[in-house]
């Protein structure tokens, strides 16, 4: 799991903060697997690929840039997926 220190939840929304090491991409699968309470990866349990839903690619070039502040929505493993600039990443159940 993620650490506690960078997820909170409200009762409809999942907020999850990315580290300082962390891509935009590596940051909503980190924030879908904790909303989720799934176990990483090796555990066996998956996700659906992330590039199903979106670029990772595009999202990390797009928000990993120093000063963006753009905000890019998506639906992903059952989530309408919000995630800016700061490393914020909003998880409400689709």
């Amino acid at each position: 799991m993620t650490p506690e220190s960078n997820a909170f939840r409200t009762d409809e929304t999942h907020v999850y903060h990315a580290t300082p090491t962390e891509s935009p991409s590596e940051a909503v699968i980190h924030a879908v697997l904790d909303a989720s309470n799934r176990e990483p990866p090796a555990t066996g349990e998956t996700l659906p690929p992330l590039y199903d839903a979106v670029d990772p690619d595009a999202l990390d070039a797009l928000l990993g840039r120093h000063g963006a502040t753009p905000t890019v929505r998506f639906s992903y493993s059952g989530y309408d997926v919000m995630i800016d600039g700061s490393g914020a990443v909003r998880l409400v159940e689709a």
